[in-house]
């Protein structure tokens, strides 16, 4: 990834009924109604990136999340300036960064377009709009937040569970 890849973020124009059928075309708004959507519209923005762009950057300290429309997203954990794992690849209905969202800590991966991305993003100020404007709605989203980190934490645990049991 080339430096000329990180700032390749295009803002699309589209309009907040665009946007909510963007969002209910995902997977991830299957918990939600179409006015929840609708509602949840106004709080998001929708962008698109060419294959190699980085969307969010391990130590970074914004605090907003994605739900990929289209694509492919690769995130890696950076072990070295030199070294990064591959932890997982990303497609159309899943999220990521919702932990900056939930504990305010830097990015603990970096994550990247391996093709071309479109996503929507919503940032803490945003879910704090939701929140005051819409608290139920944003309680709801919240849940759902906290149902995939304890489904991920919950996987994790498995597989290191697993490799306890590959040195025994």
């Amino acid at each position: 990834m080339t430096n000329s890849n990180r700032n390749h973020l295009e803002r699309m124009v589209v309009s907040r009924k665009q946007t909510a059928l963007m969002l209910d075309s995902t997977k991830w708004a299957n918990d939600f109604t179409w006015d929840e959507i609708y509602q949840l519209a106004e709080y998001v923005d929708a962008y698109q990136c060419r294959k190699g762009t980085v969307l969010l950057e391990q130590g970074q300290s914004d605090q907003k999340m994605m739900i990929i429309l289209s694509g492919k997203v690769d995130v890696m954990k950076r072990r070295s300036e030199t070294e990064s794992q591959h932890l997982a690849t990303l497609k159309a209905g899943q999220t990521l960064g919702e932990m900056s969202i939930v504990d305010k800590e830097p990015r603990s991966a970096m994550a990247y377009a391996k093709t071309g991305v479109k996503f929507l993003s919503l940032t803490k100020e945003n879910l704090d709009q939701l929140a005051t404007n819409h608290p139920a709605l944003a309680y709801a989203f919240q849940c759902k937040i906290s149902r995939m980190l304890s489904k991920r934490l919950r996987l994790a645990s498995g597989m290191l569970v697993e490799l306890n049991n590959l040195d025994a």
